[in-house]
């Protein structure tokens, strides 16, 4: 998908862009928006921008194979980026402010020709940003260094539900992803029921940190690791500072134990190494 305008508000270009969170609006139901992000805008830095429908009916609506949508816009500053991703990174839905009047007129478009066409449902996939797991085979089961990197040849199927990763906490060995580039698995606003996150292959990630935790009887080892060639770039900080991230795990280990366990069929692609 790319983000561009006929009216040129200094854009020479189309921005291709992934749909980070679609905002249903006020509590009565309000028109919807979409928040997009890409690697690179008119200015050179990652775009991310707060889009609706320009004409009725109002609201997101992604565009279908070589059509376009006309789009209102509003850019996303770096405040409520942070506070949206922060929000992402802990599984909760982004704060919804009214963007008030609108700032730019754009277009989405969906190619239906050359790359964009050929590529694969989890390439054109929303990006989600923040933790995710994965249940590792077992403690021990590989020899890890801290700072070594790992490819994935095949891709890497995660879930943000530490319910999923376990197999309702049967499993006490997991690898915790931090990254900005994991696809969600569902054509719908907002995460499916196990929550799957696709990193495409190719993708690389770099060993953290080590731990053992222990959520009353339950104990589990973790093991870190942070996606590389994010959009983010060398100059942006991390999505959490890894210190916390032991203790955010936690949390979200106690509220796994609290819920309901899920009702999983043969999950074996949220289980194995990145490699």
């Amino acid at each position: 998908m790319r983000l561009g305008s006929t009216e040129h508000y200094g854009w020479d270009d189309w921005f291709a862009v992934s749909v980070r969170h679609v905002f249903a609006g006020d509590e009565a139901g309000g028109t919807s928006y979409a928040w997009l992000e890409g690697p690179r805008g008119p200015r050179g830095a990652s775009l991310s921008v707060l889009v609706t429908a320009r004409t009725p009916p109002r609201g997101w609506r992604e565009p279908a194979a070589g059509q376009s949508v006309d789009v209102w816009a509003w850019p996303v500053s770096g405040r409520q980026r942070e506070e949206w991703s922060a929000a992402l990174g802990r599984g909760e839905a982004p704060r919804w402010r009214d963007p008030g009047t609108p700032e730019q007129w754009l277009q989405v478009r969906e190619d239906s020709s050359g790359a964009a066409a050929g590529a694969s449902r989890h390439e054109k996939a929303r990006m989600f940003r923040g933790l995710t797991f994965r249940g590792r085979a077992a403690a021990g089961g590989d020899v890890l260094r801290p700072g070594q990197e790992l490819t994935s040849a095949t891709g890497v199927t995660t879930s943000a539900d530490l319910r999923v990763a376990t197999r309702n906490l049967e499993r006490h060995s997991l690898w915790c992803l931090m990254g900005d580039e994991g696809r969600i698995v569902d054509d719908r606003p907002g995460l499916p029921a196990l929550r799957e996150v696709f990193f495409l292959p190719g993708t690389r990630f770099r060993t953290s940190a080590t731990w053992r935790d222990q959520v009353g009887d339950y104990d589990f080892d973790v093991v870190l690791v942070h996606q590389l060639d994010s959009v983010r770039g060398p100059d942006h900080p991390s999505i959490l500072e890894p210190s916390r991230v032991p203790a955010l795990v936690r949390v979200l280990m106690e509220r796994a134990r609290d819920e309901a366990p899920l009702r999983l069929r043969d999950e074996g692609r949220f289980i194995g190494p990145l490699v």
